[in-house]
Formats: structure tokens, sequence, C-alpha cells
């Protein structure tokens, strides 16, 4: 598998610009993130403020703010403890099971492991994910 093709000339000018516009950009949407998600935290709880939650964990509320439809929901969020759930996995009844959607994930440090004659690396895909890239200030 290649990598991307690098855009270096001699100087490494274009690394070097491109690396300073994507530190500017990191920032700004940073900052813009953490903003977004505290002024929406902060709106919904007005919004659904007194808003019975349903059996499903759903509150949602509509009110028009300065000609726009503003419609806040707020959910609960479900997730198995998956150490409690191995204590008790054999006590469950074929109903609570079903409620539960085990999704296979693969467990890295076993797999690299594995022969590479494996089944199972048959029907593994792999492809390049996100890069990351972080920066620190020198000095800081």
């Amino acid at each position: 598998m290649a990598l991307l093709e690098p855009k270096r000339n001699e100087d490494n000018a274009t690394l070097i610009q491109e690396f300073n516009e994507w530190v500017e950009q990191a920032d700004i949407l940073k900052k813009s993130k953490a903003k977004e998600a505290e002024l929406r935290r902060s709106i919904c709880a007005e919004l659904v403020a007194g808003v019975d939650m349903t059996a499903k964990g759903t509150a949602i509320a509509t009110e028009t703010l300065d000609g726009r439809i503003a419609k806040a929901k707020q959910t609960l969020s479900y997730k198995l403890d998956l150490k409690e759930l191995a204590e008790v996995w054999d006590e469950l009844t074929t109903t609570e099971k079903a409620a539960m959607k085990l999704v296979p994930t693969l467990i890295m440090k076993n797999y690299h492991e594995l022969p590479e004659d494996s089944v199972l690396r048959d029907v593994v895909v792999v492809s390049f994910a996100m890069p990351t890239l972080e920066y620190k200030t020198i000095g800081d």
C-alpha cells in the first residue's frame, strides 16, 4: 500500500507553507468546535428545561427564535459496562441478550500475531486511516 506522494521542493517551502496553514486552521477549528459545543449545550439546556423525558429517554423542544425554528433534542446515552456484562452474562435471559448487539472488533495485538495464512486475514479490510498530525511550538 503506497502512501500519498509528497509535494516537496528542494527547500521544503511547500511543506512548511502547508504545515503553517494547517496549524492555523487546526487552531481555528479547535476553538470553533469548543465554542459551538458550549453554545449548543447551553441553548439545548434552556430549551428543554421543564420538558419531560419520554420512556425512551428523549426530550424535544421547538421554539421560534429570531425568525428561525430551533429544535433542541436531548437524549440519554446508553452504554454497556463490558466488565459488568461479562460477570452477569450467564444470568441473562434470552430476551435480555436479544436487547444487545455485540459487534465484533479486532484486537490488534492478537490480530498482528496471527499467521499470514489465517482465514481471518481474508475478511479484514485494510485501508489508510485519517492521519494524525500534532504540533508543539518550540519553547512551550
